[in-house]
This record gives C-alpha cells, sequence and structure tokens, in this order.
C-alpha cells in the first residue's frame, strides 16, 4: 500500500514540481491500493487557497477527483505510527 500525503498532493494538483508530479500521476495508474488520510483534506485546501490562491470551484474538483479514484482509500490516520 502506498501512503499520500499532502505535499505529494499538492505538487500533483499545481504541478509545481514536475517530476514529483508525474511520479505521482503514475501511482494513480498503476498502484492498485492507495491511502490518504483525512487529514489532508483540510491541509490541501489551506495550502492551495493561501498559497497558490485556487478557487473553491478548483479545490472541489480537485477533492473529487480523489474520491472518485477506485484506487484509493480514505482512512482516518496517515498510517503507523513509530
Amino acid at each position: 500500500m502506498v501512503y499520500l500525503d499532502t505535499n505529494s498532493l499538492v505538487r500533483f494538483f499545481t504541478n509545481d514540481d514536475e517530476l514529483k508530479a508525474k511520479k505521482v500521476a503514475q501511482l494513480f495508474k498503476t498502484e492498485r491500493n492507495i491511502s490518504i488520510s483525512e487529514a489532508v483534506f483540510p491541509e490541501i485546501e489551506y495550502v492551495l487557497t493561501d498559497v497558490y490562491q485556487a478557487t473553491r470551484k478548483e479545490i472541489i474538483s480537485a477533492f473529487q477527483f480523489i474520491v472518485t479514484l477506485s484506487n484509493i482509500k480514505l482512512s482516518k490516520t496517515s498510517g503507523k505510527a513509530i
């Protein structure tokens, strides 16, 4: 299972680091089990709004994209704490 965090998803949606954005896009296409903590959604909203001046519509579109992928599992936690 692959765990995606706020940073990787922001890179994907903004494409501000093309290499990282492509890696995340590739994961969406090839990885069967991707987990995203529900906690990243407010973090993504904050970063996209305050840093990238994204509109509400753009943020909703990004969230809809995430939750409609069949290989994405939303979790209440971000994985095992060590």
